[in-house]
C-alpha cells in the first residue's frame, strides 16, 4: 500500500519531467528584397546545430530559415542599412539557466545575394554543416567554429579581391576546398584539435600568403602542380612532415617549379603534435 501511495505521489513529478523533455521546435523564416544597397555586411552567431550558407537569388539580400527550440534558444534577426551598406546580424544563443538533457534538432539555413560585395563574420559553437561561398562576392571573411564538422567551398572564382580570410577551428574536422578560387591576399588558419584539410586548387588570380597554426591533430595541404610555393615549417619533434618535390634551402622549402610558375604562395606552418602532409594535385 505504501509503495502504491509513493508511486501516486511521484506521478505528477514524472509528468512534469516528461513535459520538460518534450521537444518544442519553432520554425522561423525571414527575407529582404534588394533595394539600393551597394554592399553587404553579415554577422552570424549560432550556438549549436546544423548550419548552411550559400548563394541565393540576386534580387534578395538574404533568405533565412531557422528551426529551433524557443524554450532553450533565443533568436535575434536584425537588418538595417547604413547609407548604401546593408547590415545583417543573426544571433541564435542558448538561454541562460535553461537546460535540456537532449536538445532538439536545430538548423539555420542562410542564403545571401550574389549581387553585392559582402563581408562575412561567422561565430559557430557546436555545429555541423556547409559554408558554400561559390558565386558570392566576398571581400572579407572570418569563420570561427568551436566544435564539430564543417566544410567550406569556393567552387567558383571570387570576382572580388578578398583582403583577408581568417578561419579558426577548435575541436573536430574542418575542410576548406578550392582556396585558389578565393582571390585572397592573406589566409590565416588556426586549428586546435582534430583533422584539417586545406585545398589550394582553383583558378589563381594573384600571389598569396597563408599562415597555418595547428595544435594537436592531422593537417593535409593540397597544392596544384602549377603553383609556385615557398614553404616554411616550424614543428616539434612530435610532429611528422610528409613532403616531396621541394628543394630545401636553409629553413625554407622551395617548390621545383617556383621560378617558372605564374602565381606563388608563401606558406608558413607551425605545428604542435601530429602529422603534416603536403600533397601535389593535378
Amino acid at each position: 500500500m505504501k509503495k502504491y501511495l509513493l508511486g501516486v505521489a511521484a506521478l505528477p513529478l514524472l509528468l512534469l519531467v516528461g513535459m520538460g523533455a518534450t521537444q518544442q521546435v519553432s520554425h522561423f523564416e525571414d527575407n529582404r528584397p534588394l533595394e539600393k544597397e551597394k554592399e553587404l555586411q553579415v554577422k552570424v552567431h549560432f550556438s549549436r546545430g546544423d548550419f548552411s550558407l550559400s548563394a541565393g537569388e540576386e534580387g534578395e539580400v538574404y533568405n533565412l530559415e531557422l528551426n529551433y527550440d524557443s524554450r532553450a534558444l533565443s533568436r535575434s534577426i536584425d537588418y538595417h542599412t547604413i547609407g548604401e551598406r546593408g547590415v545583417l546580424d543573426v544571433e541564435v544563443r542558448r538561454k541562460r539557466g535553461f537546460k535540456l538533457r537532449k536538445y532538439p534538432e536545430t538548423s539555420l539555413y542562410l542564403k545571401l545575394t550574389p549581387a553585392l560585395p559582402t563581408s562575412i563574420e561567422l561565430s559557430m559553437g557546436a555545429c555541423e554543416g556547409t559554408i558554400d561561398l561559390s558565386g558570392l562576392r566576398i571581400v572579407d571573411l572570418e569563420i570561427d567554429v568551436g566544435a564539430g564538422e564543417m566544410e567550406v567551398y569556393f567552387d567558383q572564382p571570387n570576382p572580388e579581391s578578398l583582403r583577408q580570410m581568417k578561419i579558426e577551428a577548435g575541436v573536430g574536422e574542418l575542410e576548406v576546398h578550392s582556396l585558389g578560387n578565393s582571390n585572397c591576399q592573406l589566409i590565416l588558419f588556426e586549428g586546435g584539435l582534430g583533422e584539417f584539410l586545406l585545398d589550394f586548387s582553383g583558378d589563381w588570380q594573384r600571389d598569396a600568403r597563408a599562415e597555418i597554426e595547428m595544435g594537436l591533430g592531422d593537417l593535409t595541404v593540397r597544392l596544384p602542380r602549377d603553383l609556385g610555393v615557398k614553404l616554411m615549417v616550424d614543428k616539434s619533434f612530435m610532429t611528422s612532415l610528409s613532403i616531396d618535390s621541394f628543394v630545401k634551402n636553409g629553413n625554407e622549402y622551395i617548390s621545383q617549379n617556383y621560378e617558372k610558375a605564374r602565381y606563388h604562395l608563401t606558406l608558413t606552418i607551425e605545428a604542435g603534435i601530429g602529422d603534416v602532409t603536403i600533397k601535389w594535385i593535378e
